[in-house]
């Protein structure tokens, strides 16, 4: 099989870029032969004015991308070309390309770009879904697209253009989203059920199930808003026996520093950013993994590392993650937003260390059975295989 891969990246590598990598490298470890096709937003960097001006028309219907996709594919005739991400400089231009070339689309679902003009239905600190399944004029108000209302303008006619055309329903072939809550929500917002299938994250790599643990609990990931920091920071002005070290950096690493300071709190500490062998590492000798996200996750990759170093996770009850974790067997769940009830929960974990080691062992099973890179080999395949039979 023949596959074209078809990617724009991001500025900062996060789970979209990461995905794009794995399933090359998964589908060429499988001997399938894999082309790509990538743009990159530091492009936009060296756009001048007019450049950024037309910036946005590109965003709805990209000219160049449309006929550089559809040279590729006179060129090396692939058998199917998947999507990881569109936005903002390939556009839904390049699914046209590829049905002119009678090529079927297969797109992964990573956010909810489709469906909201921030793609995270998340506004002012809690879950949003006002424009779920509508025109999404609200989102332009709210400033949902990077606190911009021209910006927000632009991605808002993308996506009701593109309704009114029929692209998301006529366009693509089939939809991969990485849970079924994220599936449900697709269904809700008027995808075709029958076109999108659920396909989990994966790791190419085994990172190997820890050995032992030292006397701290570990955040990974942005310091935002929606990633519930605060309401960790808070949970954890409670703790006084196990420390806390928050992996990452964003936007909010001054405000939590100031929290720290002001409450002479001795027992976080902010990492900042590290490593990915150095952040595998402190995962591997953590007590456990706190995942306190306030919006709808879709598989953050980080519990998908602790399940398969039997790394204990805590994380709030909420889109994916509530998808992901079986309460008290696999984690630990919370209310999201609440940090009286977080930290409880925390109280708990620390209390029963022989429960939370069983917990992750649990956990470590999890990995084994569906999310190595051979299961997920086989579902990728058979995905493709339903619309090329």
């Amino acid at each position: 099989m023949k596959v074209l891969l078809i990617h724009n990246r991001y500025l900062q590598s996060g789970g979209e870029n990461i995905t794009f990598l794995a399933e090359k490298k998964l589908l060429e470890a499988g001997e399938q032969e894999v082309i790509t096709y990538e743009r990159d937003n530091r492009e936009i960097k060296n756009l001048g004015a007019i450049g950024r001006i037309g910036l946005a028309g590109r965003t709805l219907w990209a000219r160049d991308s449309f006929q550089e996709v559809l040279q590729i594919i006179e060129q090396q005739r692939p058998d199917i070309a998947h999507f990881t991400n569109f936005f903002p400089l390939i556009s839904p231009s390049a699914y046209y390309a590829c049905q002119q070339a009678g090529v079927p689309v297969v797109q992964t679902l990573h956010n909810y770009r489709l469906l909201c003009p921030g793609a995270t239905l998340y506004r002012n600190g809690r879950v949003c879904e006002a424009c779920l399944g509508k025109v999404p004029w609200r989102g332009i108000i709210h400033r949902c697209y990077r606190n911009s209302a021209p910006a927000t303008m632009v991605t808002t006619a993308m996506i009701q253009t593109h309704r009114w055309l029929g692209t998301w329903q006529n366009k693509v072939d089939v939809y991969i989203t990485p849970t079924q809550f994220m599936r449900q929500k697709f269904i809700q917002a008027g995808l075709p059920p029958n076109q999108i299938w659920i396909k989990p994250t994966f790791l190419n790599a085994d990172p190997g199930v820890r050995s032992y643990w030292d006397n701290y609990a570990v955040y990974v990931g942005r310091l935002t808003l929606e990633k519930g920091v605060m309401t960790l920071v808070r949970a954890w002005h409670k703790v006084s026996d196990v420390l806390l070290k928050i992996i990452g950096d964003g936007p909010l690493f001054p405000e939590i520093q100031k929290f720290i300071q002001e409450n002479q709190l001795n027992n976080i500490i902010l990492m900042g950013w590290l490593a990915k062998d150095e952040v595998i590492d402190m995962m591997k000798q953590a007590r456990f993994l706190l995942v306190p996200s306030q919006w709808y996750e879709g598989f953050p990759l980080t519990v998908l590392e602790a399940f398969a170093c039997a790394l204990p996770v805590v994380v709030s009850d909420l889109g994916g993650l509530a998808d992901l974790v079986e309460n008290d067997v696999t984690g630990l769940k919370f209310v999201p937003g609440n940090a009286k009830n977080l930290q409880e929960k925390i109280s708990w974990a620390i209390s029963h260390p022989d429960e939370m080691e069983q917990i992750g062992k649990n956990g470590r099973k999890q990995y084994e059975t569906y999310y190595t890179a051979g299961a997920n080999y086989k579902q990728l395949v058979q995905i493709y295989n339903s619309i090329l039979t």
